[in-house]
């Protein structure tokens, strides 16, 4: 959570033009996704993410989440097929874009822990309903 904040706050503060127009085609590709393809879900959250990584133009920071990336992958349930998950997910990453355009790093950090913050509290829910 920490370290996708920091992105966030980073991208609002670094990107460029080109920056705005590949989150702004991510976002495009969320809006298109229906609820019934949980692997386009998923591609396309991985995809956003990865977006708002690049706009943070940190190679270091990018490199941590890359490779946090690949331990998370393994897990096979996804938070984003919980019921009103999907929207509530697009919802902030359409708030994290408004404000990595305004160049408002407290917002883009805000919205995007408010973001995993959910997604923690959904995962860990999973987790106690395997048990």
């Amino acid at each position: 959570m920490a370290l996708e904040g920091t992105a966030a706050r980073m991208a609002a503060e670094r990107r460029n033009s080109h920056d705005l127009i590949l989150l702004r085609r991510a976002m495009g590709r969320l809006d298109a996704v229906t609820t019934d393809d949980i692997d386009a879900m998923v591609r396309g959250n991985r995809q956003f993410h990865t977006a708002v990584w690049r706009a943070s133009h940190n190679m270091s920071l990018i490199d941590l989440l890359e490779r946090l990336d690949l331990h998370l992958v393994r897990y096979p349930a996804s938070t984003l097929g919980t019921p009103g998950r999907w929207e509530r997910s697009n919802g902030h990453h359409r708030a994290i874009v408004e404000a990595i355009e305004a160049r408002d790093g407290d917002g883009a950090e805000k919205y995007a822990v408010t973001h995993f913050t959910e997604a923690r509290d959904i995962r860990l829910s999973l987790f106690d309903e395997s048990i």
